[in-house]
């Protein structure tokens, strides 16, 4: 159905995509695998028409395209849906859904029709809600389906659909639900494009596996013909041990570094109680809207407390600001990094001082040489892989950008540090860094509170584990009570 024939991209001297030769067979899901910044994101790029290759041919149903622009490749049948979610914020949920093909109706829109035929495609995607609220109103787990409902709004046009990393901030149930949806298509004859980091996930649904590395395309392979680990060397060109031993399940050193007792908002979420010690990893653990990234942000100053209490260090903290929680050494690496972490246009460099520099005021401006060496000691220590410190933060791969993000809030020294999905979008080999960082951290004396998707992450990483449902925390477990089975166990409850 879709063939590739010597795909290369390259921007300046920096070839991106080296060569690529591929086939889309009909009616399959067929998933690329890669390390961040493989060339994975270009490549779906070309075939969306939002970038031109600089040589090589795409052919569709054995006829070349040239793809110009997204419309065209719409036009033609195919759809995207990338990972830093191109939605509008600032309008509805519904409008986001039609933008370009509104429903008319004597010579206007038709509101109520877009509204229902919105709710219509969320709910093919198992998801109820009001069509009419702002998209910015909403989590990044219905933003990301709102993008995937819009794609599969092409008629019978679609041919091809491409998903990157559809599932970075969707909890098991709602994956599974998605997965029934994509099978559902693909056996209707649709093509799909997967591309995830989550490698279980390309097991359960692909029919065949691409890995590229390095700009180029290293393998093809039938699903059942590879094993993980052979996937996984493929991908990062030498071993990697996927059950990686974390130096965890030890604190409980009795000294409290951030205490949240009954903390809420009258009628929205709470009461949630969490304690966090010095030198220990708590994971926040809870299914899709259980409230997880709302105690994240009244931790921060970001979102109002209305009632409860909060103490760092034992001394009780008034959070009316982010302010505040910064002098309080209190850091938060955001769920969303386009919309709430990186400025894209800014140098790497600029986004790693920038929190050292709102600290100190504009007046006292920190020396570009001053900024250079701190840049360039967390770009080692992080191992952050980029051509050079100048480089906009928008031009880095997904996993390099969280780890810019980190090394912002660690040039500030937090003695509290709060993960929204550290690893959201992240590579297999990005993320063992991540989790060996968060572990480095702990041990040096850092308290962590983490917020994932992911329960097996959650298991392997965290001293202890808070439970949130139905928007309250329900239930902690330590050490050798915390499980895969016993965390889903009690997420689930109640959601049958």
């Amino acid at each position: 159905m879709l063939k590739l024939d010597r795909l290369t991209k390259a921007f300046g001297s920096a070839v991106v995509v080296n060569e690529v030769s591929l086939e889309i067979g009909s009616g399959e899901i067929h998933s690329l695998v890669g390390e961040n910044g493989a060339g994975k994101s270009t490549l779906i790029k070309m075939l969306s028409g939002a970038l031109a290759p600089n040589a090589g041919v795409i052919s569709l149903d054995s006829q070349p395209i040239f793809l110009h622009s997204p419309l065209e490749a719409k036009e033609l049948g195919i759809s995207a849906v990338f990972q830093e979610l191109d939605l509008v914020p600032t309008i509805s949920i519904a409008e986001n859904i039609v933008i370009g093909r509104y429903p008319m109706s004597r010579g206007r829109i038709d509101w109520g029709k877009a509204e229902e035929h919105a709710a219509a495609l969320l709910a093919e995607l198992g998801i109820t809600i009001d069509t009419r609220r702002r998209l910015d109103e909403c989590s990044v787990a219905i933003r990301q389906l709102v993008a995937i409902a819009r794609a599969l709004d092409n008629d019978s046009n679609l041919k091809l659909m491409i998903l990157d990393e559809p599932t970075s901030s969707i909890d098991s149930n709602e994956v599974q639900h998605l997965f029934r949806v994509l099978k559902r298509l693909r056996d209707r004859g649709l093509s799909i494009i997967f591309v995830s980091h989550f490698l279980d996930q390309v097991f359960e649904i692909s029919n065949r596996i691409s890995a590229m590395r390095n700009g180029s395309l290293v393998g093809s392979y039938e699903a059942t013909d590879i094993g993980k680990e052979e996937l996984v060397q493929e991908m990062l060109g030498r071993q990697l041990s996927l059950q990686h031993p974390m130096a965890f399940r030890q604190p409980q050193t009795g000294v409290p570094a951030l205490e949240a007792e009954g903390i809420g908002r009258k009628g929205e979420i709470g009461p949630v109680s969490i304690r966090v010690e010095r030198a220990e990893a708590v994971g926040l653990a809870g299914l899709l809207g259980s409230g997880r990234t709302s105690v994240m942000r009244m931790l921060f100053g970001l979102d109002r407390i209305g009632q409860g209490t909060v103490k760092a260090g034992g001394q009780r903290l008034k959070l009316k600001s982010t302010m505040a929680a910064i002098k309080a050494r209190i850091a938060l690496v955001p769920q969303d990094r386009k919309m709430e972490g990186i400025f894209a246009q800014l140098s790497v460099r600029e986004n790693i001082v920038a929190g050292l520099q709102a600290r100190a005021g504009w007046l006292r401006k920190i020396s570009r040489k001053r900024q250079q060496e701190i840049a360039r000691r967390y770009v080692e220590s992080l191992h952050i892989d980029l051509p050079g410190i100048e480089t906009p933060a928008g031009l880095l791969s997904g996993g390099n950008q969280q780890k810019v993000l980190l090394a912002r809030w660690l040039a500030l020294n937090p003695a509290i540090l709060l993960l929204d999905e550290p690893t959201r979008g992240v590579d297999v080999g990005a993320k063992e860094q991540i989790e060996r960082l968060i572990a480095k951290l702990c041990e040096e004396g850092m308290a962590a509170l983490m917020v994932g998707t992911d329960i097996e992450e959650m298991c392997r990483t965290s001293h202890r584990v808070v439970v949130m449902r139905a928007k309250k925390s329900v239930a902690e477990l330590a050490n050798e009570e915390i499980s895969i089975e016993r965390l889903a166990g009690i997420m689930a409850e109640g959601h049958g």
